[in-house]
């Protein structure tokens, strides 16, 4: 891990703008990566982006330790992700369901 990332973490955690934009920065791509891979559209993924990292900053205290911030964002997109589709699941069955009965 770089020095100017883990510098940002710390600055995130004291409530500073400029760290957040620094770790947007920093980790905004693997973020993206990970995902369109969990979404597959376009669309979701971006959603889903917003929503990490909406979820980091509210949650930074949460971090053990900043070489963990990889992992970490690893596994909110992973569980943000999940919820989305869960959600999407519940409408989908919601509108079949209608038709039915």
């Amino acid at each position: 891990m770089n020095e100017k990332l883990r510098n940002a973490i710390e600055q995130m955690k004291k409530g500073e703008e400029e760290g957040f934009n620094a770790v947007y920065s920093e980790t905004y791509n693997r973020v993206y990566f990970h995902a369109k891979q969990i979404m597959k559209s376009e669309e979701d993924a971006r959603d889903l982006v917003q929503i990490v990292f909406i979820e980091a900053y509210r949650n930074i205290g949460t971090l053990q330790s900043p070489e963990a911030v990889y992992k970490w964002l690893d596994g909110i997109t992973y569980r943000q992700g999940m919820k989305i589709f869960r959600k999407k699941k519940d409408v989908l069955l919601s509108e079949e369901a209608e038709g039915v009965f």
